[in-house]
């Protein structure tokens, strides 16, 4: 990692140019009073639209190569497969009760300004039966929202048509 960081600023102190500014005393100096268009040794648009794509590269790159590093160290927490979340309601603000399996057991805890464990549910079985007896929810595929918003639309649909 440390010599990826030195390589990253050795590309980009190579990559930038020298500022050739006048200092103010020699602004206020110069008695010239005609516009120069000189051009400054070496730099061209090109040279400087390279220069930017090269260093956007190298940016873009190690910011991939630290997202890679931070996986790689929290992959063991997340492949652990001894612990899942099942899903939660809100009951309020900051208020829910989360369902985790944990070894094959499935814990009912409650999350709010702090964690209780509410029931354990030891059995495959039990929860099961709980599975099937909990209520269904028939969720419509049209709103009424949507299926006025279709008529009006036919409508206008219509009157552009005559």
């Amino acid at each position: 990692m440390k010599k990826l960081t030195f390589l990253t600023c050795l590309i980009l102190f190579l990559l930038s140019a020298p500022a050739q500014a006048e200092t103010v005393d020699e602004m206020l100096n110069n008695k010239k009073s005609e516009p120069t268009t000189e051009q400054v040794e070496g730099s061209s648009t090109f040279v400087t639209i390279i220069k930017v794509v090269v260093t956007l590269a190298v940016l873009l790159g190690g910011f991939l190569l630290v997202v890679r590093w931070l996986n790689e160290r929290t992959r063991g927490v997340r492949e652990t497969g001894k612990m899942a979340h099942l899903g939660g309601v809100p009951l309020g603000k900051d208020r829910s009760v989360q369902l985790v399996r944990v070894q094959g057991k499935i814990y009912v805890v409650g999350v709010g300004q702090n964690v209780e464990l509410i029931d354990t549910i030891e059995d495959d079985l039990e929860w099961a039966s709980m599975a099937e007896d909990a209520p269904t929810v028939e969720t419509k595929r049209n709103s009424p929202f949507v299926e006025t918003f279709k008529a009006q639309l036919e409508q206008f649909q219509n009157r552009g048509r005559e």
